[in-house]
């Protein structure tokens, strides 16, 4: 039985596809030939796939669906469109959002476990390949963003707590250490890139506010590389090994701290 936290703090799961938008030629003021992402030249393509995902998606029951950019409104790369939900009392903690060349599933409170979870994210994504219009490869990724508030921090302020409790700090040198002046804290936040063959990990840590509270705040994000083949069983096995690779992290680091967590399981 796996180990489930009764006080994780996870606020954000997502599961997160990528690909390279459809260019159209153009040509700028000088006559010189450009390239410009289709959907900002004719988005009627991109309308049509999102008319036949959410066809394909409200087969998983999720039927409610709102739209982030207007109708009337040009359709960017790289930005959500259209968000889609379960409906009703049953309604699972999901969200699936999509855009011209973008696609994500987003675990809701309260999340219970990545088994639980996984079976949805598999669910979107087979409706994705369904009726997107190309072939072309993905980038896959994975990120959890977790927030440890003061119950778990005992009260250390972020920096004094990713320090002395999670092993993650900044030594500043004494020319910068002996310019502080009154009774304020030192803050810093740090950014680490970690490859891993063919992967790359990137952990964000430091300060935070979540509805005006103080929180340390971990984010971490593992991406594949541009080359997963657009079926079920290459993008499952990148978002499982991006997973595994996050979860085995996360629990080596707070093992300082994993009675607070609340452990249940082996």
């Amino acid at each position: 039985m796996a180990i489930t936290l009764k006080k994780a703090p996870l606020v954000e799961l997502v599961a997160d596809l990528r690909w390279t938008p459809s260019l159209s030629s153009a040509q700028d003021q000088t006559g010189a030939a450009v390239m410009i992402p289709q959907s900002l030249v004719d988005p009627s393509q991109a309308e049509l796939f999102f008319q036949q995902f959410g066809g394909a998606i409200y087969q998983h029951g999720f039927k409610s669906v709102e739209r982030l950019i207007p109708h009337s409104m040009p359709l960017p790369p790289d930005q959500m469109v259209c968000r889609y939900r379960q409906a009703g009392t049953d309604a699972q903690p999901v969200l699936v959002q999509v855009g011209t060349n973008q696609f994500s599933v987003n675990a809701l409170p309260p999340y219970k476990s990545w088994a639980d979870f996984r079976p949805w994210i598999e669910k979107a994504v087979a409706a994705l390949l369904e009726v997107r219009p190309d072939s072309l490869p993905f980038r896959a990724s994975v990120r959890y963003i977790d927030a440890f508030r003061r119950d778990l921090t005992e009260g250390k302020n972020p920096t004094e707590f990713l320090d002395s409790e999670l092993g993650i700090g900044v030594k500043l040198p004494d020319s910068l250490a002996k310019r502080k002046r009154g009774p304020g804290k030192v803050k810093s936040s740090i950014t680490v890139n970690i490859p891993i063959d063919g992967m790359q990990m990137t952990v964000k840590a430091g300060e935070g506010l979540i509805s005006g509270e103080t929180v340390t705040i971990l984010d971490t994000q593992v991406t594949s590389s541009p080359d997963i083949a657009p079926t079920i069983e290459a993008v499952m096995a990148a978002f499982d090994e991006a997973h595994t690779i996050i979860h085995d992290s996360f629990m080596e680091l707070v093992k300082p701290i994993i009675d607070r967590l609340e452990p249940t399981g082996n």
